[in-house]
């Protein structure tokens, strides 16, 4: 019997699901049970039974449980005190969309692993409307997401607050047209009207939604002449590049790229919409004070991020977002 298996023990107590606690213990469900199996055979006791909604402990069960816990914290205690370098948990899972997986996915590497060498970070992308769900399956304790402000930002938080998730915004951010700087026409232009794009070839990134989604940015998209969808905004710039389309991105999606940078590619913000051309990058946790040490690291080290790395060059090149190495991290 192993330490780890008794705190897979306290996971199911918990969730009171072998289900629901595998997947917070990303072990497949089968692997659990079968560990749940040779403890009780070692013990010669149920420690589980199963009930209509999973699984509660047993009488020998809850005396095992207590008596698991307070091995548990024996043995972290004795960790403590002899391992100076040993912090539980040092595996962080992150939960975000596309572009915010993208964007964060250095910088939170390189905070992680400045505290601790053996601390790693897992980022899980799926699509934004997904991440609270992630959250409440058990996946991770935080996620991020770019939301419409005006659309989509107050179903979300009130869905989160409903279900004991913290909703902080972290950062706000805009849409871009991106063309290669030969586009004379484009050349020195501080704001382009999206509505003068319509008779242009557009190339879209593929988790921009095809269909109706009532965002304003959605509606404004599906007007303009898309001739391809890409996977991923490298993609999308790299085609701007070599074929005569353009594009819209946000601010997240180009800044690190080495065509902006050089000036090889123009990003003009963006007005025409019927709502400011503004999205939200928001934060959503358990509780801070329930997060373990690394999670807290992330946690702390997102606020005010993204206002540092996005602020708008102002001056003669605001054609071109102002935009810090993720390097100096």
């Amino acid at each position: 019997m192993k330490i780890e298996h008794l705190c897979y023990l306290q996971e199911i107590a918990k969730c009171k699901s072998i289900t629901a606690a595998a997947k917070r213990l990303y072990i497949g469900q089968t692997t659990l049970s079968a560990i749940v199996k040779s403890i009780e055979d070692e013990l010669g006791v149920k420690v589980f039974r199963r009930v209509p909604s999973g699984v509660l402990p047993t009488e020998d069960g809850a005396k095992i449980l207590d008596l698991s816990k307070e091995i548990i914290e024996r043995y972290n205690e004795m960790l403590s005190s002899y391992q100076s370098n040993s912090l539980p948990e040092k595996r962080v899972h992150f939960v975000g969309d596309t572009t915010v997986c993208r964007y964060f996915s250095v910088y939170l590497t390189k905070v992680v692993q400045d505290v601790s060498e053996q601390a790693s970070i897992v980022f899980h992308e799926v699509s934004r409307r997904k991440v609270l769900s992630m959250l409440l399956d058990g996946v991770s304790n935080l996620g991020a997401a770019a939301l419409d402000i005006d659309a989509e930002f107050e179903n979300f938080r009130s869905q989160a607050a409903k279900n004991g998730i913290e909703t902080l915004q972290i950062g706000t951010d805009k849409f871009y047209l991106c063309v290669r700087a030969d586009r004379k026409e484009f050349v020195g232009q501080q704001l382009v009207d999206i509505a003068s794009l319509e008779g242009e070839r557009y190339v879209a990134p593929q988790y921009y939604s095809a269909v109706p989604n009532g965002t304003a940015f959605s509606e404004a998209f599906r007007k303009l002449n898309c001739v391809a969808t890409l996977p991923s905004p490298n993609l999308v710039l790299k085609a701007v590049m070599e074929c005569d389309v353009i594009t819209i991105l946000t601010g997240r999606s180009i800044v690190d790229d080495p065509h902006i940078r050089s000036g090889e590619l123009l990003a003009i913000p963006l007005t025409g919409f019927s709502v400011p051309n503004s999205t939200g990058i928001y934060l959503f946790s358990r509780k801070r004070s329930s997060l373990t040490y690394f999670e807290k690291v992330v946690y702390d080290s997102l606020q005010g991020y993204c206002e540092r790395t996005l602020k708008p060059l102002e001056g003669d090149e605001n054609t071109r977002p102002a935009i810090e190495s993720l390097n100096q991290y």
